[in-house]
């Protein structure tokens, strides 16, 4: 049709000027293309070695989409020509801003499919490097968040239960300790006062014996409610350290004598050094006996089949130093940072059969602490173990308040 005649029917009463207009384009278009013998030509080609109607290409700047009709017998072959904006509304593309259709050449192109030439499809995000879509940003956002929520308060849960449990089990193992450790002193001293009760008529020698190890077993008892007793007052802080100046070594041969029954008993054989020129420490006499008292206890219980222990009294620099040392079962590597920690002992077969509560290393420490000292640990699997007390030399502040126990950082040094 001619413009003229186009502009007529347009201007028709009823007549829907867009669309009478836009339809004299389409066949302005299919006119052009029915005498363009390039693009027929073109078209030919791009079929050549292809089922008919296989392959469709381009045509009027990528606007038309252009193909022949199957050959059949008797009929003539058409050239069909369809509109871009029509065929991507018959599959649902109209409108949708997530791609558009551009030409094959273009940059992150993808191409529209099998036998269609010179078109593709375009992302605008990825090909303009990522544009704001706020609406995307919030809910990716709300997304993390609660999944990090969700994360961090699983985490918060298993970590407060495993907690739990694991103060739970460190409870029933020290209550099971202690009373284990409170009926074996206590089992003692009753079979032998029973004894001395029901005969007496029992050799003077074998009552000193038996009178001896009631008075053993009796100072047993005693440490182990002594070290009770100061952990709890620990915990609550209302232990107080009564710091006078003292003759370390003499405190080291009292708490040694404490131990002369049983170490003589247990057939043990103990050195004891001092350095006669170390000079007095200020210090709580007793709770250093103690701590020297359940290091030389700890020394017995992993002694396994070694019957030797040694302790030296000594100084370094500005520091007085107790070392016991033994030659059994040693400590682990990883088992030594540990090992002043309240109410642990070390996960193996030995302590299955050793009493303790977990409690002496954790006092000791804290002696040593409060003292302006430290407590270290060198150990061999299969050697043995040195456990040294060092105290500082100086005038530490008179009656000094204990703290509650905490793990402190220990040195932990390989022979």
């Amino acid at each position: 049709l001619s413009p003229v005649a186009c502009s007529l029917l347009a201007e028709l009463p009823g007549a829907d000027e867009v669309r009478v207009r836009q339809r004299c384009a389409e066949l302005d278009v299919a006119d052009a293309l029915s005498r363009d013998p390039l693009a027929l030509a073109a078209l030919r080609i791009a079929e050549a070695g292809r089922a008919p109607g296989e392959r469709w290409t381009s045509y009027h700047g990528g606007r038309w989409l252009v193909g022949l009709t199957a050959a059949r017998a008797g009929a003539t072959r058409l050239v069909v020509a369809v509109r871009r904006d029509s065929a991507l509304a018959a599959i649902g593309a109209r409108g949708n801003a997530a791609f558009r259709v551009v030409a094959a050449s273009e940059p992150g192109a993808v191409p529209l499919g099998h036998g269609i030439d010179g078109l593709a499809l375009q992302w605008p995000l990825a090909a303009s490097g990522g544009a704001w879509d706020p609406l995307r940003a919030f809910w990716a956002t709300a997304f993390v968040l609660l999944l990090g929520v969700a994360i961090l308060g699983a985490y918060t849960l298993w970590r407060d239960v495993r907690r739990d449990l694991l103060v739970s089990q460190m409870r029933s193992q020290f209550v099971a300790s202690v009373s284990h450790e409170l009926k074996t002193p206590l089992t003692a001293i009753r079979m032998f006062a029973e004894t001395l009760h029901d005969r007496p008529e029992i050799a003077e020698r074998q009552r000193e014996k038996y009178l001896a190890t009631i008075i053993t077993e009796s100072e047993r008892l005693t440490r182990l409610l002594q070290n009770v007793l100061d952990f709890s007052r620990l915990e609550r802080g209302v232990l107080a350290y009564r710091m006078t100046e003292h003759d370390l070594a003499d405190i080291v041969r009292s708490a040694v004598r404490t131990l002369q029954y049983p170490l003589a008993q247990q057939g043990y054989a103990l050195e004891v050094s001092c350095d006669r020129a170390l000079p007095p420490v200020v210090c709580d006499a007793d709770a250093v006996e103690q701590a020297v008292l359940n290091l030389l206890t700890n020394a017995m219980k992993y002694s396994g089949e070694s019957r030797r222990l040694a302790v030296t009294v000594g100084q370094r620099a500005a520091t007085a130093t107790v070392a016991v040392r033994d030659f059994g079962v040693g400590i682990a590597p990883e088992h030594r940072a540990h090992v002043f920690e309240k109410f642990y002992r070390a996960p193996t077969a030995e302590n299955e059969t050793v009493p303790g509560t977990g409690l002496g290393l954790a006092l000791v420490e804290h002696v040593a602490t409060a003292h302006g000292g430290r407590v270290i640990v060198k150990s061999e699997i299969g050697a043995g173990s040195t456990f040294e007390l060092q105290l500082a030399l100086g005038a530490p502040a008179q009656g000094i308040a204990a703290r509650a126990i905490a793990p402190q950082p220990v040195d932990a040094v390989s022979p």
